[in-house]
């Protein structure tokens, strides 16, 4: 976390980024590094089969006339363990931090075959921090918009609930953070410019999918409130998504959405929700649903409105039982249409026992049940016991 006091007159970040510049004799002490992250197995069962993914997302559920998906499996798997790098150092008051973390869910990579042990990249990025309060961030992170630090239970379930906004974007980001005396907390204010995406809807060469072909980055603000016993944040993010057509045609629609999350802590429970509204802004905040459509020579933007709310409870300082249930639903399109599966509406519910024990290790015990609604009417459900056991690195 940034340490923050009030601003002195004329003092900057950039201020203190050149003054470590001009002091080479400074800048040439080795920064600190520290390794992190976790060993983790996990083991589930559910009663349809979800693919070959052991944390499916809820778009994997079966449907319920789908016979070839409707029998019950067990899958057991490591590819969630996580190795963190953190090199962190103080020049003439600014606080440094550069981070690599990759886990090894390589969704391309199967666990029974040679190479399945591939990477894949959650965060780098590097971290300026100014006595002042102010900072800057450079590399892939968190996005923005979601809401990693508040509202946030443990579980065991991998992906998470309906209704969340989770995504790690390229970006550079940017802000201030006031520090309150401890007891009262500290107020931060962000904004970013983020890697924007957008549906594929009919070029053959360009993937609007993964940010190609894109005139307009996302751009993103949020205020937020750290403190005892309340968490609480709000974020507007807005682009333009653009779309390349078979032929070359180019059309382009403006996209936004909106969230607010917040925490609340009464003695041993922690109550906790989280709400977004999405007009057509690409995957952050839809998860399985398509965000935008063509409709005749125009884009039409699919809204969505999403939540999840719960709380946990600390039975004993190692132990802690959390119950959350989560909802997503798309609006029906004005002009445009769906063909085959297109997913309406998801919920989900979660229910787990998690207990730490000998420092590094936790272990955790989850109900979950996934449920999907398609435009066709089509429906499905899966549920699911899921264990797993985590050794952190310290």
């Amino acid at each position: 976390m940034i340490m923050m006091r009030h601003i002195p007159p004329g003092s900057a970040l950039l201020a203190g980024v050149l003054l470590t510049m001009a002091a080479p004799e400074i800048a040439a002490a080795s920064p600190k590094i520290k390794v992190g992250g976790y060993i983790r197995l996990d083991a589930q069962y559910e009663d349809g089969n979800t693919r070959d993914f052991p944390y499916p997302a809820i778009a994997d559920t079966p449907f319920e006339d789908d016979e070839e998906r409707s029998h019950g499996q067990f899958i057991i798997d490591a590819r969630a363990s996580r190795i963190r790098v953190d090199a962190t150092d103080e020049l003439v008051g600014v606080k440094v931090l550069g981070r690599i973390e990759a886990d090894f869910y390589n969704g391309e990579a199967s666990a029974l075959t040679m190479n399945s042990r591939n990477f894949r990249l959650r965060h780098a990025f590097i971290q300026a921090e100014h006595v002042t309060g102010l900072f800057i961030l450079a590399g892939q992170y968190d996005s923005l918009l979601g809401n990693s630090e508040v509202a946030q239970p443990t579980l065991v379930d991998f992906s998470g609930p309906a209704g969340q906004i989770f995504a790690r974007q390229p970006q550079l980001r940017f802000g201030y953070i006031h520090k309150f005396p401890a007891e009262i907390g500290t107020l931060r204010f962000d904004g970013s410019m983020e890697k924007n995406s957008t549906d594929d809807l009919g070029s053959e060469t360009i993937r609007e999918s993964q940010g190609e072909g894109q005139t307009s980055p996302l751009y993103t603000v949020k205020i937020a409130w750290r403190g005892k016993p309340l968490n609480l944040e709000a974020g507007v993010a807005a682009a333009k998504s653009d779309v390349t057509l078979e032929g070359g045609r180019r059309i382009g629609t403006s996209v936004w959405a909106a969230q607010t999350s917040a925490d609340f802590l009464l003695g041993p429970v922690s109550v906790f929700g989280h709400y977004h509204h999405n007009d057509g802004l690409g995957r952050l905040a839809y998860g399985d649903f398509r965000s935008i459509v063509l409709a005749g020579n125009k884009l039409e933007n699919i809204t969505t409105n999403a939540f999840y709310a719960g709380a946990s409870w600390k039975i004993i300082d190692t132990t802690s039982v959390t119950g959350m249930f989560g909802w997503q639903r798309a609006d029906e399109l004005h002009e445009g249409g769906f063909t085959e599966d297109q997913l309406r509406q998801h919920r989900s519910v979660h229910v787990n026992v998690i207990h730490k024990f000998w420092q590094n290790w936790q272990v955790g015990l989850e109900y979950r049940r996934f449920e999907v609604e398609a435009f066709n009417n089509r429906v499905g459900h899966v549920n699911g016991a899921l264990g797993a056991v985590w050794y952190f690195l310290k």
